[in-house]
């Protein structure tokens, strides 16, 4: 009786087109699969749209600084301080995006080692990777794996370029950040050999020269860093760098001697208008030589100060690294006001 009234619903339900409850739960579980479907890009930021939806990424996931700085840390990562390394050549970074979404981005950098991040490597040429964030509903599904393999990439394709075979990248992370040290780990790097460093975990990995570069793959500056021409010690700034340096000084010491002359005019050698620095000056060399050499008496005095102050404030910065922290946001002001007036993004 049971298996009689079972086949009559099921022949009724079929001349009314009506789906049975199963079907129709199944039904619906593969919709809501389908709905779910994401895709992922990787794309290396290439206008200032793109940094700036990297810096409100790190805005939020580096507080308490602003979206803004981290804007020109993004944009030219020399702006402001990093104690742990010395950029040496145009960075790159990453934006990693959900269905058209920023979820996430990173930075590579190359630098050289500076001694506060170990005493061992100072110099160093590597890749050095910071900015890496990724938002909190898309943590713990592979995006900042995505975000570091991407930086690996980089720096196998800077080892390539530069005809060598690893290329080392590194990183910072703070002290407490268990959850990322571990990821860190887990994907190869090691511990420095010098520890904490203020606070901070200093890690590194070598990552061996690409075999070849892949098509369609996305590359950045960073990629094309020379390792090797970064290794070589320089023999000191180019003559026209040094003369650019230089001539703000000689113009000060150019100024202050004519300054003085027009002071101490109406006290002047023998009461014939001559200044009296330039008298001064014919008197103690014994021959009438031309302003010329006032001038190059201002500069020679003007260059020496300034060299001087210049060494003192380097000695300084080196010895005290949190000095050396508080010391050059203010050349990151100078910069950020460059900013806001040129809007020119690197």
């Amino acid at each position: 009786m049971i298996t009689r009234r079972l086949l009559v619903i099921a022949a009724t339900a079929r001349a009314l087109h009506v789906t049975p409850p199963g079907v129709r739960r199944r039904t619906r579980l593969a919709a809501a699969t389908v709905s779910t479907t994401t895709e992922r890009t990787l794309a290396v930021a290439s206008n200032r749209g793109d940094l700036r939806a990297a810096a409100e990424l790190c805005g939020v996931a580096f507080p308490p600084a602003s979206a803004d700085e981290h804007f020109r840390v993004l944009s030219d990562p020399a702006c402001l301080a990093n104690v742990f390394f010395d950029v040496r050549g145009r960075a790159s970074v990453a934006l990693l995006r959900e269905d058209g979404l920023s979820i996430g981005c990173a930075q590579v950098v190359p630098c050289a080692v500076r001694k506060e991040a170990s005493s061992s490597s100072i110099g160093k040429p590597v890749l050095w990777v910071q900015c890496l964030c990724v938002t909190p509903t898309s943590r713990r599904t592979g995006a900042a794996r995505a975000l570091m393999a991407w930086a690996e990439r980089e720096a196998s394709s800077a080892a390539q370029a530069s005809g060598v075979s690893d290329a080392e990248i590194w990183l910072a992370v703070q002290e407490a950040n268990n959850a990322a040290r571990s990821l860190y780990e887990g994907l190869g790097f090691t511990n420095d050999e010098g520890g904490l460093r203020l606070g901070h975990a200093v890690m590194r990995k070598s990552v061996p020269a690409a075999a070849a570069a892949v098509t369609g793959d996305p590359r950045g500056p960073a990629a094309s860093f020379d390792l090797v021409a970064a290794e070589t010690p320089s023999s000191g700034p180019p003559l026209d760098k040094a003369l650019q340096e230089a001539a703000p000084a000689g113009l000060v010491g150019v100024v202050a001697l004519l300054g003085a002359s027009a002071l101490v005019a109406p006290f002047c050698y023998g009461g014939l208008g001559e200044p009296a620095p330039l008298a001064m000056w014919k008197s103690w060399i014994g021959g009438p030589f031309s302003i010329i050499s006032d001038v190059a008496l201002g500069l020679v005095v003007a260059c020496g100060a300034e060299l001087a102050r210049k060494t003192l404030a380097n000695d300084d910065a080196d010895d005290d690294p949190v000095a050396a922290l508080e010391q050059n946001p203010s050349l990151a002001g100078q910069k950020a006001a460059l900013w806001r007036v040129t809007g020119a993004a690197t």
